[in-house]
């Protein structure tokens, strides 16, 4: 069976992979947990916009638009995101989160990951759907069609609107992203778990999100996936030497098969 086979027909993934530099697979492993990022210091902070600005648009007019807007403002600020892919060794994820070769993608599995998070709604774990401009109006429509009475706006309507918005927002991503068959994990935090570290030119929150099995404390790692680098043979030893050293004596060690390098 390949890296990215469906287990079941619900095409469920056998494994999500998370690409991270060599920082981060050290501390994801000695600290037993995975960042996620606040939804506006993503790389492309737009995508949430892009998804409920029809909507605010569609309320112009009425004079609620502005608080509307508000409102989901200060949702951003709640939404932390944590991205995986069902691709083990993707050129274009190399480039864009491993700091082209120095990095890794660490294959979780995809039931043991879902089923140690919180069984809450402030937990979601769920493929990315990718859309174009008629896709976003039909989904909005259909939200709206759930929520919303026939003749008008009701505060109690509007506020059902604006949650399931916030909730499919995240995972909503433009189609030219296809390739890249994300996954996300979106958890809605409460301010005091949020912590912050140092962005290339800003201060980024983040916060950390506790992947030890409950029973065993082991993590749900069954590969990874070491990034296009000239000294794979060296890597693969010290990557080694490291899984065992922290215990992960049955994790798999994949070479990257992508002919890529940085001169």
């Amino acid at each position: 069976m390949s890296k990215t086979d469906s287990k079941n027909t619900l095409n469920e993934p056998d494994l999500l992979y998370h690409y991270t530099t060599i920082s981060g697979l050290i501390g994801i492993i000695k600290n037993k947990n995975i960042w996620a990022t606040n939804i506006n210091h993503l790389n492309d902070w737009k995508e949430f916009w892009e998804f409920v600005n029809p909507f605010l648009k569609r309320l112009q007019g009425t004079g609620i638009e502005k608080h509307v807007e508000r409102i989901f403002d200060k949702h951003t600020r709640n939404i932390y995101v944590c991205s995986f892919s069902q691709k083990c060794d993707d050129l274009s994820q190399w480039r864009a989160y491993s700091q082209n070769s120095k990095g890794f993608s660490i294959g979780f599995n995809y039931s043991k990951l879902k089923n140690m998070l919180p069984s809450d709604e402030l937990f979601v774990l769920r493929r990315c759907m990718y859309y174009n401009e008629e896709d976003i109006e039909i989904e909005i429509s259909n939200v709206i069609d759930r929520n919303k009475k026939p003749d008008s706006f009701e505060i109690h309507d509007l506020t059902k609107i604006i949650t399931e918005l916030t909730t499919l927002a995240p995972c909503y991503k433009n189609a030219t992203f296809k390739d890249e068959e994300e996954w996300r994990l979106v958890n809605f935090v409460k301010n005091e778990e949020i912590k912050f570290r140092e962005g290339k030119t800003l201060i980024i929150p983040y916060i950390e999100i506790d992947l030890k099995d409950k029973k065993d404390g082991k993590l749900p790692i069954e590969n990874i996936c070491i990034g296009p680098t000239p000294y794979m043979a060296e890597s693969k030893l010290s990557l080694d030497i490291f899984l065992k050293q922290n215990g992960l004596t049955k994790v798999g060690i994949i070479k990257s098969e992508v002919p890529y390098r940085t001169l």
